[in-house]
């Protein structure tokens, strides 16, 4: 009879094979054609059986890379659907590209991190938002000292609103939500920026420039930006070009997930193609493109997706470029109190050591530029 029973609860040709639910098992048979299909990338010298028994964790660890902390702990469960999620996949530079480093700096997110409502413009003239994991959580900020010196005043050419704008917004450092609509085109990030000043970009002479890490050590400063950026290493890329990594990462379910990102100075997401987010506008004050972690939801079909995000610096000094994505509720998001609680498919963190592509080469004028 517990033959009969495991038997039960081991094969799976049973279930479809199309579209597998959060809480479905899947056959090795299944997980086969997904590896011819490239979702999955299997390790070399193995063999992955042509039947309908269920894959367990063990099986899928010696198969399969993957990212192993989303397995299920119990040695003894077999894993749902959900829970095999392949490593994502580093697309080097094919053209012009330089190593890439840890770009870590004080400053960086040093507003917090602010998740977005459905509905937000691609260029952020219209949008809702709320702070992500209060003002102590070291995940998602800094410090509450650096928040102080960086977000609680305002620089004084900045302290009036343009009036072709039509705005509300209160500082994040008082307040746990924003809302911010602008009739002018391309406006959004000059009327951003008076959420905080960055006072180190309005003094070239300001020692803050020197503290920068371009290394591939742990992160100095606590925050998204900083455990995940990335820039060239020699940080000599001059301030006219767009840095950019590119991968691919699969969506266990078709669903909203969540994808953070910043940039030092101006930024461009793009997914599967098409532009979902940007802060490009180097004429409009984008220094708040790195003072907040910014998280945006984006409904994704199951399966594999190409992501690409590109950064650039507008002025000489710090530099970095950083994204991730979640496979986490909004709840989860922010009752996220170490790394663990994120559930990560993919991160620019894996650039370290690897290549960034550079959008032109770099000149003797651009690298005087960051003498």
């Amino acid at each position: 009879m517990k033959r009969i029973i495991f038997l039960v609860l081991t094969i799976c040709g049973a279930f479809p094979s199309a579209t597998y639910a959060q809480d479905h098992l899947v056959s090795h048979r299944f997980i086969r054609n997904k590896v011819t299909e490239g979702y999955f990338m299997q390790k070399a010298g193995t063999t992955i059986p042509l039947d309908d028994y269920c894959i367990n964790a063990t099986e899928a660890k010696t198969w399969l890379y993957l990212i192993e902390n989303r397995l299920p702990a119990e040695t003894n469960r077999m894993p749902w659907w959900s829970e095999l999620v392949p490593v994502p996949k580093v697309i080097p530079c094919t053209g012009i590209s330089d190593s890439g480093c840890q770009a870590d700096y004080e400053a960086y997110g040093a507003c917090g991190s602010w998740l977005y409502d459905a509905g937000f413009d691609v260029n952020f003239a219209t949008f809702n938002r709320q702070r992500v994991g209060g003002t102590t959580n070291p995940l998602w900020n800094p410090s509450a000292a650096l928040a102080a010196q960086y977000c609680a005043t305002l620089p004084p050419a900045l302290q009036s609103v343009p009036p072709a704008m039509s705005t509300a917004i209160i500082r994040p450092d008082t307040s746990i939500s924003e809302t911010v609509i602008n009739s002018a085109p391309d406006s959004a990030a000059l009327v951003q920026s008076v959420i905080g000043t960055d006072t180190i970009a309005l003094n070239g002479a300001d020692s803050a420039f020197k503290v920068q890490v371009f290394s591939a050590t742990a992160s100095v400063w606590s925050g998204a930006l900083n455990r995940c950026g990335v820039w060239a290493c020699n940080n000599l890329v001059g301030n006219f070009v767009w840095m950019s990594a590119s991968g691919e990462f699969a969506a266990p379910v078709t669903k909203t997930y969540y994808i953070g990102l910043a940039a030092d100075d101006l930024f461009e997401l793009y997914i599967d193609g098409i532009l979902v987010a940007a802060m490009n506008n180097a004429a409009a004050a984008p220094e708040v493109s790195f003072l907040m972690w910014h998280i945006l939801p984006v409904p994704l079909t199951a399966g594999l997706h190409t992501i690409e995000i590109r950064g650039r610096n507008t002025k000489p000094g710090p530099a970095s470029l950083g994204c991730e994505v979640y496979d986490n509720t909004p709840a989860e998001l922010n009752n996220a109190a170490t790394i663990d609680d994120l559930h990560i498919l993919f991160t620019t963190k894996d650039y370290r050591g690897k290549s960034l592509c550079r959008s032109q080469p770099v000149t003797s004028t651009q690298i005087n530029q960051n003498d």
